[in-house]
């Protein structure tokens, strides 16, 4: 009969060391980030025995935090152990703009990509996908006159205008080195943000834009099974119109609206300050939409981000109806263009329950605009968002990764609202006094301690 590897490693080891060994295991037990895991087996031919020994494989893995610098050396925030690491990033990734991620450790760039164009990069690989950094429009009704007269019909159906493209974000069907994978690009609109799709697998590549572009995407992500809807990319607009797109043939795109019913609204109208921004995640087989509520200061430019609200679609019957969630259950998300993903949270995570994380992507235009000038990217409204109950301490693991906790308070008076932060429940009763205000206290907000400004490229999720 032969001994099972654990009785293999412990043969010749003394009483004391297989005490130890053991103990080691329980220390690995309690280590839930993989890259520490890696640290632990590394540091002597013992404690590596003992990661050999661990056979519970490692929780799952949430995603990570990539600060870009100027330099390849750039750092990593692991949200489940609570620490920086070092990465070194690829050359093609060296002061690039990160526009978009997928699993398995894929990262796309865009801006100072020093092969030119658009890339999709495997952090852990190394491997490399050109993207397309030139989109077919359809031609104006002038130009498709001029070629009508001077060449027939049969050109002009297949002429298109070919133009630079200067893409914002972008998300991905399938791992972008798959020859099935669909890409999705917000890309940069005379006056809006605009939208625009490549078959990655097809020859030659190029961006194909729809002959109907709906105004002002905000969001875009792949959403492959729910109800009776189709495998399709489903875009968000800055009026909360829901929109799916989809290859026709290789260059031509369907896009149609869908009609969704949205709820009662307890927010109607917004203080004069307050704006919506939208993202788009797919969790547990269902699409949520996640309004994101902020002031903007319209003298100085700076903006703040103070609440969060998830909606769910029910798309279980023909008629399509936004459902607002009070609670994610086990769930966090976490927010970025493109690339927002919902991940259940690990057995004995010391992360809240139903924490939205969040990146500075607001205006995320004006990083399209830092590559072109060379100017300072913004980083100042970063964090994470949850609901919690006054008095009630969470142990939050990332605790040294941010500051201190704001209250996020409802104020209603006179029929105005307002939506208010404070740093503590005594400095909410100060500023309410003996006022007749209605105040509902909706959550906590917590900031990334990070500089103030920076000119390295904008942080991103990636996920293994």
């Amino acid at each position: 009969m032969v001994p099972p590897p654990a009785a293999v490693a412990r043969r010749s080891l003394s009483l004391d060391h297989e005490m130890f060994l053991d103990f080691l295991v329980l220390v690995l037990s309690c280590l839930p980030c993989i890259a520490d895991r890696e640290s632990f087996a590394s540091v002597c031919t013992l404690w590596r025995r003992a990661a050999g020994l661990s056979d519970a494989p490692p929780p799952a893995q949430l995603p990570w935090a990539l600060f870009p610098s100027a330099t390849a050396v750039s750092t990593v925030f692991s949200i489940l152990s609570a620490s920086p690491r070092r990465i070194y990033l690829p050359t093609e990734l060296v002061g690039a703009r990160l526009c978009g991620s997928h699993p398995g450790a894929w990262v796309a760039g865009t801006g100072h990509v020093s092969s030119g164009g658009n890339v999709a990069v495997n952090l852990l690989s190394r491997e490399m996908v050109h993207l397309p950094n030139k989109k077919l429009v359809p031609l104006s009704r002038r130009r498709a006159i001029q070629l009508l007269e001077g060449e027939g019909p049969e050109p002009w159906i297949r002429q298109r205008a070919e133009k630079d493209v200067a893409v914002r974000a972008i998300a991905f069907s399938d791992a972008p080195n798959s020859p099935d994978c669909v890409a999705a690009a917000i890309t940069e609109g005379v006056y809006q943000p605009s939208v625009a799709m490549c078959w990655l697998g097809a020859q030659p590549q190029h961006w194909a834009v729809p002959w109907t572009i709906p105004a002002g995407v905000q969001d875009v992500v792949y959403f492959e099974v729910g109800g009776n809807l189709k495998p399709s990319f489903y875009l968000i607009t800055n009026w909360d119109a829901l929109f799916v797109a989809s290859f026709v043939v290789d260059t031509q795109i369907l896009v149609h609206k869908c009609r969704v019913q949205w709820p009662t609204d307890d927010m109607p109208t917004l203080p004069a300050n307050v704006y919506t921004s939208r993202y788009l995640v797919v969790s547990r087989g269902h699409l949520l939409i996640v309004r994101r509520y902020y002031s903007y200061s319209k003298s100085d430019g700076t903006h703040q981000t103070m609440l969060f609200r998830v909606f769910e679609l029910q798309n279980q019957t023909l008629d399509l109806s936004w459902l607002e969630l009070d609670s994610l259950g086990s769930r966090a998300l976490f927010l970025a263009r493109c690339s927002s993903r919902a991940f259940e949270l690990p057995a004995n995570s010391e992360i809240k329950p139903g924490s939205i994380f969040f990146l500075d992507d607001i205006t995320f235009g004006e990083s399209v605009a830092a590559t072109k000038n060379d100017n300072q990217y913004n980083r100042n409204d970063m964090g994470v968002y949850y609901k919690d109950e006054p008095g009630l301490t969470w142990p939050h693991l990332c605790s040294n990764l941010f500051g201190a906790k704001n209250f996020v308070a409802f104020l209603k008076h006179e029929g105005k609202m307002e939506i208010m932060l404070f740093d503590n429940l005594q400095e909410l009763e100060t500023y309410v006094g003996n006022k007749p205000i209605e105040v509902e206290i909706k959550g906590c907000i917590r900031r990334f301690n990070w500089e103030q400004a920076t000119k390295c490229p904008t942080p991103i999720w990636f996920a293994h």
